[in-house]
């Protein structure tokens, strides 16, 4: 393989993972507008807090394509990825349109 080819190899996948990352925070604002109206003040309490580290994975989601290679926000966004991925797992996993990629 060339390092042509990883370079190719390599931006694929990146946007694979975007992608599925996409996938992802779109499941789970569906999910929270699903809950919203009928949910305890316990659950209202948990979506409030996954609405706001959807808000910081967008702005740092926004920044790492914007900084083109930025390890900083490259890491941040794949911590919250992370973080996203456990959380909706934990209380998703079972939906109908859950996909295995975003397993934690």
């Amino acid at each position: 393989m060339t390092s042509d080819d990883s370079a190719f190899f390599s931006i694929v996948q990146g946007e694979a993972q975007l992608d599925s990352d996409r996938a992802l925070v779109a499941f789970l604002r569906e999910r929270i507008a699903e809950r919203d109206g009928q949910a305890t003040d316990e659950e209202r309490a948990l979506l409030s807090a996954v609405k706001r580290v959807l808000e910081v994975f967008d702005t740092n989601f926004e920044a790492q394509s914007s900084a083109g290679g930025d390890d900083r926000a490259a890491g941040r966004s794949e911590a919250l990825g992370w973080t996203l991925r456990a959380v909706a797992f934990a209380a998703f996993w079972s939906h109908p349109t859950w996909q295995p990629q975003w397993r934690p």
